[in-house]
């Protein structure tokens, strides 16, 4: 099957602004996953706010982040076509594989196995900053410098991630990330999972 699929332009200048958390994130992050999932349906088998936006207390880009999990990969181009429908606009896999990433005003959607390393990783980084203050508020700070280093190229928003790869392989080893770890966050995952019956 072929897609057809509204792709954003490579250098689209978004400048990077951090702010202080929004309570109403949350709120934000519910209603569109419902209008995510009304769309995909029984395509899809979990949905999850990820990124800084999640974490209660933590400066981040007022961008909602969303996991859409599956578990058959071969359901992906189906997905894609329903995410473009409710005005998505694809982005291919921006340097990681086995992710397919799509933007819309205001969210980022990361469409991904929901075993994924890297997903399973990021939310290990997450209980990380939600259990630790000071984890959380040295992470805000590298946020708000980076974003202003930044600042003057908006369209090296890749170039901010990458500045920020140390910090998280850093916290993440000092908690112990390995298999152990990565088993017990994909345990949590699994339970989390949408049911169809």
């Amino acid at each position: 099957m072929a897609l057809y699929l509204r792709r954003a332009p490579r250098h689209i200048a978004e400048p990077l602004y951090v702010i202080d958390y929004k309570p109403e994130w949350a709120t934000i992050f519910t209603k569109e996953s419902a209008r995510i999932k009304k769309r995909c349906q029984r395509k899809i088998i979990g949905i999850d706010h990820i990124g800084s936006t999640s974490i209660p207390g933590l400066a981040a880009k007022a961008i909602i982040d969303i996991a859409v999990l599956v578990k058959d990969w071969q359901l992906m181009p189906l997905i894609c076509e329903n995410l473009d429908e409710i005005g998505y606009m694809y982005k291919g896999d921006c340097g990681r594989e086995g992710r397919e990433y799509f933007t819309r005003i205001g969210f980022h959607v990361h469409l991904m196995r929901y075993d994924a390393p890297h997903y399973l990783r990021q939310l290990a980084f997450a209980e990380c900053l939600r259990n630790s203050q000071e984890t959380r508020d040295n992470y805000a700070e590298l946020k708000r410098m980076l974003a202003k280093k930044w600042f003057e190229k908006p369209s090296e928003g890749l170039e901010y991630n990458k500045d920020k790869e140390g910090f998280i392989l850093d916290v993440l080893d000092r908690a112990g990330w390995g298999d152990e770890m990565q088993a017990r966050i994909l345990k949590q995952v699994e339970q989390r999972l949408f049911i169809y019956k």
